[in-house]
């Protein structure tokens, strides 16, 4: 393809040279046949040098800068594949992969792509279109809101699980009523902070196009909202429907309750997949019926003990958080213990236990085993019974139930759950005993509808099924289960399907009656210990196929970034060069600010407390590859890791077990790797599986937004597992955001004193003292593999990049960081001009000297202005 491009940008110049150049000067042609070698070798990368490595034409700011973007095949394409910003060299075009952008004024009437190259028609399948300016709401314009909330956040004593402690409550109670917003509404919802600690909220799953200010990540997005003062959120859910929810992104503090669900009614113009479950009129509208009289299915787990108190436990004895008190289903559940644990887990669970026996020999009370050995003086089980809230003790507190006899007496036949998983720690699974159920959307977007009788869960997901009843099945109530699957504990909660038309929203068994229902299990998919039955129906989350149309996957992409999940020491993880400090983060000026408002470039930016992308340019099509190895301090099998992507979904294009050898998915392709373009998941939360990788494509159509990458088991994101991804940074005018989102809070408080944050900060300084992660790239040879650990979430060229590197002779930092602006296909500004490369075959290096003979002509014979550059 780039052969082609210079063979016909030469040809166009030779006609250009043939028709305007006068023939006396043609005629001097020969004795400037040395500078056209000159200009030939140095096209072609036999002369390069550092400084013909620069880019040859200053960069143009965007303000100077008309960019066009052109797609090839447009009908075909949803969306647009390459978003390359021009190159002011040769008038902007920019040809690869089918796809350009031009710059300067465009001939509408032929359509050409350039008006001085010209030649790329309409009736060649090419159409040429200006690219949207982003609009950023702000008090100055933002609508008036559809529905308006005051959500009123304080601390009070609960016990949802029969054991009483201090919890975050929302507007009094815990957990909080579901936010109920209608497809396309502007919401308002004003937080006032009554709990005496600083927090903000992220609505998860909210595409925040248009509000990047509004996602609610405190030191990326805004500050945290101090104690005695309110914020005032203000969004769009355009073009979103189905379940989200919404969580505190400080600290741990969402385990402590700071959650609560949200439904987005769908619009009655917006297509459903019912069809394809039935062509039958009467069942559509069952369905139809089902969906608008949903229920919600709220799922959290429960400790004893407060994120906080969890935190310093952790770093006074040297053992994780591996095990929870109670799985709870809308707020209501209990804790059970039993005696004899090696009866109930997993053949996997006791295999762990004889292979530790260094650390423990027996499991705890609660049935928890932990691979991390304590500190010197601490014995593993004293820690485990004593310091995370205590033995077992079991409890008696009301259960959830979901009534089908009421359903069925008035005639319906299906029940619909909008099911979230807001835990914070590890995976569990959905099921109801001897029922099956149609899953019909996931994260908010419809599937095309498959039966299903098991789901496995990530943290942070939302799936809605749809349960078919059967009278035939009234004789009793059925459990539905919510199973831990990790076999570091067996651990069960569960809600009840109830064909009692007369029951209520609770039902308070017996201690008895309760253990009953977990281990008579009719026809149920899993165990108790969380083994899965072989002849269950599972749902494969990457067999999920898009319901609506537009939802077609880009073919290629222009930015690839790696992201390498690693963790150095008991509490610091990451996925980037160094763990996100999210002490120092959540007190700093928020990174959208500094490079925005405050005019920060990313070296103005200290990154040692926050890493961050390059910048990519607004419209991008972006690829993360996302690799699970054995984490360093075990060393052993991995478990899976829930990433969830702000201001996006994601399409999962490929994923496979081992590590990505591979700079770019192309690379990948052409050495035999197999991926999904045609109907891929669409995520916004993913579980990336252990000892493999993941990898996900999504256009960054945020618009000027800070966009959060991290894991959602909420103590590897306090210890560092997350980065920032800047989209479209450069296209927010200064002046966007006022004061009253930029400026600290009059009453802010640093937190230098509070305990949780010291044993953190500790952490992260001993770790930076030693080593413990994994270094950084390597300054002399900054086009290091980003495979290796720590050499992450870069942006990468492709597999020619370190020979490209090495024929330009770029062996710095900074001279690379040139050449990845202007050759790599994530430029971080419109207008950063190409550099000569000498990676190529010798077909496009002949064009290019046949090119640059003709430019040398050009230039030579003031024919310059032929070329109406920058």
């Amino acid at each position: 393809m780039m052969d082609r491009f210079y063979y016909l940008i030469a040809l166009q110049l030779r006609g250009l040279v043939r028709n305007c150049v006068p023939p006396p000067i043609m005629r001097l042609a020969p004795r400037l046949g040395a500078l056209s070698i000159i200009f030939s070798l140095l096209a072609s990368g036999a002369l390069s040098t550092k400084f013909f490595a620069q880019p040859r034409v200053p960069p143009v700011s965007r303000d100077d800068l008309d960019v066009w973007l052109v797609t090839r095949e447009a009908s075909a394409v949803k969306q647009p594949r390459d978003s390359d910003y021009a190159s002011p060299i040769i008038g902007g075009l920019a040809l690869e992969k089918g796809y350009l952008l031009s710059r300067g004024e465009v001939d509408r009437e032929r359509n050409y792509a350039s008006p001085i190259i010209g030649g790329i028609t309409q009736e060649k399948g090419y159409i040429v279109r200006k690219r949207d300016d982003p609009v950023i709401y702000t008090d100055g314009n933002f609508p008036a809101p559809n529905k308006t909330f005051t959500i009123t956040v304080s601390k009070g004593w609960y016990a949802p699980d029969g054991f009483g402690r201090i919890h975050y409550l929302i507007n009094g109670q815990y957990p909080a009523e579901t936010l109920v917003w209608d497809e396309d509404d502007w919401v308002q919802i004003t937080v006032i902070n009554n709990s005496s600690t600083p927090f903000a909220i992220h609505w998860h799953g909210i595409y925040q196009i248009g509000t990047p200010h509004m996602d609610g990540v405190p030191g990326v997005t805004q500050w945290n909202i101090p104690y005695g003062e309110q914020y005032v959120y203000r969004f769009q859910v355009k073009g979103q429907y189905g379940a989200f929810w919404a969580h505190s992104h400080t600290l741990g503090y969402y385990s402590d309750g700071l959650r609560m669900p949200i439904y987005v009614r769908p619009k009655s113009t917006r297509a459903k997949p019912w069809s394809l479950i039935s062509n039958d009129i009467d069942t559509i509208n069952q369905l139809e019926w089902a969906e608008g009289n949903y229920s919600v299915h709220f799922r959290t787990d429960q400790w004893h003990i407060t994120a906080d108190e969890m935190q310093l436990e952790v770093h006074t004895t040297g053992v994780p958080p591996a095990c929870m008190d109670s799985l709870l289903i809308n707020g209501r559940g209990r804790q059970y213990c039993h005696d004899n644990y090696t009866a109930v887990v997993q053949p996997v669970t006791n295999i762990l236990l004889a292979q530790n026996s260094d650390v423990q020999t027996r499991f705890s009370s609660k049935g928890c085993l932990s691979l991390v050995a304590p500190k010197h003086g601490f014995d593993a089980i004293t820690v485990l019974d004593e310091y995370f809230g205590g033995k077992c003790q079991n409890t008696t507190a009301p259960i959830t139930v979901y009534n089908a006899g009421a359903a069925l007496a008035a005639g319906r036949r299906y029940l619909s759950l909008q099911i979230i998983d807001a835990e914070t720690n590890w995976y569990s699974s959905f099921s109801i005993d001897n029922h099956r159920m149609w899953l019909v959307a996931v994260d908010g977007l419809y599937v095309q509808p498959k039966i299903i009788e098991f789901a496995q869960l990530t943290i942070g997901a939302r799936i809605s099924v749809m349960i078919e009843l059967d009278e035939s099945k009234a004789y009793q109530d059925w459990p539905i289960r919510f199973t831990g699957l990790r076999a570091l504990q067996p651990i069960e909660g569960f809600a009840l399907l109830s064909y009692n038309s007369s029951v209520g929203d609770t039902v308070t068994p017996s201690i008895d009656d309760g253990f009953n229902y977990l281990h008579n299990r009719i026809n149920s998919s899993v165990t108790y210990g969380g083994a899965i039955s072989t002849s269950a129906i599972q749902w494969n989350q990457s067999a999920d196929i898009p319901f609506e149309p537009s939802s077609a996957v880009p073919t290629y992409a222009n930015v690839t970034l790696h992201a390498y999940i690693s963790q150095g020491s008991l509490n610091v993880w990451q996925i980037a060069e160094q763990p996100m400090n999210t002490v120092q983060a959540d007190e700093r000026d928020p990174v959208l600010f500094q490079l925005t408002e405050e005019g920060k470039s990313l070296e103005d930016i200290d990154t040692s407390m926050m890493p961050l992308s390059p910048k990519i340019p607004d419209g991008s099509v972006v690829d993360i590859v996302i690799e699970n190895p054995p984490y360093s301090i075990v060393g052993k099998s991995n478990a899976p890791h829930p990433f969830h992507l702000h201001h996006h979904h994601f399409w999962v294009i490929g994923q496979a077990s081992g590590s990505f050898a591979y700079d770019t998915v192309e690379e990948a392709q052409n050495a035999g790797v197999k991926f999904n373009f045609e109907n891929p998941p669409m995520r916004d939360s993913f579980d990336i599986g252990p000892n493999a990788w993941t990898t996900i494509r999504f256009v960054a159509n945020a618009h000027g937004a800070a966009v959060m990458l991290h894991c959602h088991i909420d103590d590897h994101l306090m210890q560092g597992m997350a980065t920032v991804i800047l989209e479209g940074i450069d296209t927010v005018p200064r002046g966007t955001f006022s004061s009253k989102y930029t400026a600290q809070p009059s009453n802010f408080r640093l937190t230098e004193n509070d305990p949780v944050q010291a044993v953190l900060e500790e952490s992260w300084q001993t770790g930076s003292r030693s080593g413990i992660w994994p270094a950084t790239v390597d300054p002399t040879n900054a086009w290091g593999d980003p495979r290796s650990a720590g050499h992450s979430l870069q942006s990468v060229a492709s597999a020619l990049s370190v020979s490209r590197a090495v024929a330009l002779g770029l062996t710095t930092r900074a001279a690379t960081s040139a050449a990845a602006t202007a050759t790599g296909r994530a430029a971080n500004a419109a207008g950063a001009g190409s550099v000569v490369t000498g990676a190529e075959s010798s077909v496009a290096a002949t064009a290019r000297g046949v090119l640059a003979a003709l430019l040398s002509l050009l230039i030579a014979s003031a024919a310059g202005p032929l070329l109406v550059l920058a």
